[in-house]
């Protein structure tokens, strides 16, 4: 198992394994912020709240974000901790955000029924298109949206 995951990041493009390293970096950094960081103060660095990513992009950066994308759910399933949405998301926020590409990060909550709680997600919309997490986030109410782009 561990020779076939060798094997395939050798086949990697040198553009690739420079994202997936970042990616991987920065899904560290996301996870170890959201397990000791409260969120009141890592939110001001998500920029403005309630403020939509309203920028076009251009074809080379539709070209970057299709990669940077692929890269994240790669990267995501590879490390050896269980990433989760909002670690998603903020990695593609960042690795967005670094390239200058406008995008939007969206929190949700839904009530489930059969847990009697509220579950949470997040999720980047890029493009007016729903760049990460998307799957489930038509099940949740958005309770607020940042941007700086």
């Amino acid at each position: 198992m561990r020779f076939n995951a060798i094997s395939k990041y050798r086949r990697l493009s040198l553009q690739e394994k420079v994202l997936l390293t970042e990616v991987v970096l920065i899904l560290l950094i996301a996870k170890l912020l959201i397990l000791f960081v409260p969120f009141k103060k890592l939110a001001p660095y998500f920029g403005a709240l309630n403020s939509e990513g309203l920028g076009h992009i251009t074809e080379t950066d539709a070209t970057t974000v299709a990669m940077v994308r692929k890269m994240i759910v790669v990267g995501a399933t590879k490390v050896p901790w269980k990433s989760v949405c909002l670690d998603r998301a903020l990695t593609a926020m960042i690795m967005l955000n670094r390239r200058r590409i406008p995008n939007t990060l969206c929190l949700g909550v839904r009530f489930n029924v059969g847990k009697s709680k509220l579950d949470a997600h997040a999720w980047i919309r890029c493009n007016n298109e729903i760049f990460i997490g998307g799957a489930r986030s038509k099940y949740y109410n958005v309770v607020a949206f940042f941007s700086k782009y």
